[in-house]
């Protein structure tokens, strides 16, 4: 057999793992939420593609983002998102998937928020040819709440957020999941905080005829100020339990 720590072939079956992909496996040993490396992962973005591998959705005023190496969490790489503007300026980022039929899927984010901001948002998506559904997640700095969105597409407040932004990098680690089946929300962490989120619909609207899947990245900034962060991991997951 390979080799293997001592006494490895004589542990019993069920406390053995089969490594069946060393991409997942190096995945899942820099999982930004380390308490929570559940899932199969089906995209990883480290930094290294660069920009071109998000479909940049919505950018207003002076708002930009681009590739540094100023502040990293695991790899070499982060993505700057600068909210910069005089009125409502934000940067939001779209990954398109083909639609996968599976019940739970999750979005983990590592994110530095540099300075201060005014919301900061991960939401998944799916249209199935009849309805858009799209669960999120809003980290509201101006009026200190996490919130979720609902039915309605209104975001309804759940938890307390602490204060997150720093000037030191430090990166905050968060991780959402819902499940497809039913439309609603299975659970929300963030650093080493297992929130309760509502088990609830969420938002829910008419659309075209599309069939696809999506993951977005909001950040918002304040009017007339500089506001930005740094992403460094991104990790989409299905299979949940």
């Amino acid at each position: 057999m390979p080799d293997a720590p001592d006494g490895y072939k004589y542990r019993p079956a069920g406390d053995r793992a089969v490594l069946g992909d060393l991409g997942e496996l190096a995945v899942r040993l820099g999982s930004i939420v380390s308490y929570d490396r559940k899932g199969d992962v089906i995209w990883l973005w480290d930094g290294s593609t660069g920009v071109s591998t998000w479909a940049i959705s919505g950018i207003s005023g002076d708002a930009y983002c681009e590739v540094g190496t100023s502040f990293s969490n695991v790899g070499g790489y982060q993505l700057e998102l600068h909210a910069d503007g005089a009125t409502d300026p934000y940067v939001q980022l779209i990954k398109f998937f083909s639609p996968v039929e599976v019940s739970k899927w999750g979005l983990e984010v590592s994110v530095a928020l540099i300075s201060d901001y005014l919301d900061f948002i991960i939401n998944i998506g799916r249209d199935d040819g009849v309805l858009y559904y799209q669960a999120g997640i809003k980290l509201d700095s101006d009026a200190d709440e996490i919130l979720y969105r609902d039915l309605a597409g209104d975001y309804i407040k759940f938890a307390d957020l602490p204060t997150l932004h720093n000037t030191y990098g430090q990166f905050h680690n968060m991780k959402l999941v819902i499940d497809m089946d039913t439309n609603k929300y299975v659970s929300f962490q963030m650093n080493d905080v297992d929130y309760d989120v509502p088990k609830v619909a969420f938002r829910q609207t008419s659309t075209s005829d599309q069939l696809l899947q999506k993951v977005l990245i909001t950040l918002h900034g304040r009017d007339g100020e500089t506001d930005y962060c740094y992403l460094d991991y991104v990790i989409v997951t299905t299979g949940e339990p």
